[in-house]
């Protein structure tokens, strides 16, 4: 096995007779062998062949070789290579004689991006992902490790990768939590995993991108995923992210173009807002101090009354908004009572001073706008229609 072939292409596989391919046998057989290089290899081979494969077959056919392959014992190739990448080395160095052999035409191999993209490739729909994780229990441990690891690294050389790991764990990890609540409960309850996926999203360059995947779109799909796990979090739970849900939020609110994450996220502040109690005093106090972003923001949704007219939601954003500014003690009443009549004229007042506050409600206007023209049509708000 450590002397067969280093394939740099994809195979040509029936997805509707996968016992008959040689390809996937050929994989199977490598995949299992006790040379890295070689295993690392196959599990490639795999990726590469099943994402080719995407481009003309429906999900079915695709979800068909994922259970032949996955019970013939590549579940334990692709749980045993993410365990690897939770505390070993994300990179495989061909040997000299492997650089001999292939006269130097042979990459270095990233084991993270071959291990993730194998197993988001087998998680072909629900019944794939339950099987995985029901005969692979510590699956979902190892992901949320390789995640947490890639945003705690500094190594500049790494820099890349450690980004490409977040952004498509991020991007796919909604659709992943479809399939089960026992993965939601898993995930949401969490505390440092949602710290870590918040933080990413918030502090993120937007002008970057990793492959195939949009910045923009993958903080969306970040508050798609807190939406999704945050029920299944404890009240100290959520208190101890407060800070990180804040930051999240002022960064979404800001510069999201899709309008289902931004009510996403007001439902997200509603959550802390219930925590604390909103009432005439200020909050949150452990953020006041660098709030300018969210107070912008917020200002910002507050001059929205017609596009967040149910739901209490524009009542929500001028509380908020009185709280981080200071409009507080002139929004109240004797008995410190809040005065509505008072709390929207001097929120208005405070936006007027806030040109980015102005121009971010000039596009929010816009953004519901728009969808609610095109009726509503997001992917993010069918695939998650169940959860809303």
């Amino acid at each position: 096995m450590a002397d067969a072939p280093f394939p740099r292409q994809w195979g040509e596989i029936d997805l509707l007779k996968p016992e008959e391919s040689e390809v996937l046998q050929s994989i199977l057989a490598e995949a299992q062998s006790e040379d890295e290089i070689t295993r690392v290899t196959a599990v490639r081979r795999f990726k590469d062949t099943i994402i080719h494969s995407y481009v003309a077959e429906s999900t079915g056919s695709l979800a068909h070789v994922a259970a032949f392959i996955l019970e013939r014992g590549f579940l334990k190739v692709i749980t045993t290579g993410l365990e690897e990448c939770v505390s070993g080395s994300w990179v495989v160095l061909p040997r000299a004689k492997d650089r001999r052999r292939f006269k130097g035409d042979i990459p270095v191999l990233w084991k993270p991006s071959v291990y993730l993209t194998a197993f988001l490739a087998l998680a072909a729909d629900a019944r794939t992902i339950r099987y995985m994780t029901k005969h692979s229990p510590r699956l979902l441990h190892f992901l949320k490790a390789i995640f947490r690891r890639a945003h705690a690294c500094t190594d500049r050389n790494l820099e890349f990768m450690k980004d490409q790991i977040m952004d498509a764990l991020i991007s796919n990890l909604p659709e992943i939590c479809m399939a089960s609540n026992t993965i939601c409960k898993n995930l949401g309850q969490d505390t440092k995993f949602l710290s870590a996926v918040m933080q990413h999203a918030a502090t993120m360059d937007l002008l970057g991108g990793t492959q195939g995947y949009s910045r923009l779109d993958v903080l969306d799909c970040a508050a798609c995923l807190v939406h999704t796990l945050q029920p299944f979090a404890d009240k100290a739970s959520l208190a101890l992210l407060e800070a990180d849900s804040l930051q999240f939020a002022a960064k979404l609110l800001l510069v999201s173009n899709d309008k289902i994450p931004i009510l996403w996220t007001i439902e997200l502040l509603r959550k802390l807002a219930e925590g604390q109690t909103i009432a005439p005093k200020p909050w949150p106090l452990g953020f006041r101090s660098s709030s300018a972003a969210l107070k912008s923001a917020v200002l910002a949704l507050a001059l929205c009354p017609e596009q967040l007219s149910s739901g209490g939601d524009h009542l929500l954003m001028l509380k908020i908004a009185a709280c981080l500014g200071p409009a507080l003690p002139l929004v109240t009443d004797p008995s410190g009572v809040w005065d509505l009549q008072k709390l929207r004229a001097e929120i208005e007042k405070e936006a007027l001073k806030d040109p980015a506050a102005q121009k971010r409600a000039e596009q929010l206007r816009g953004i519901f706008s728009r969808q609610e023209e095109s009726g509503g049509n997001n992917k993010r708000e069918e695939m998650f229609s169940t959860r809303v």
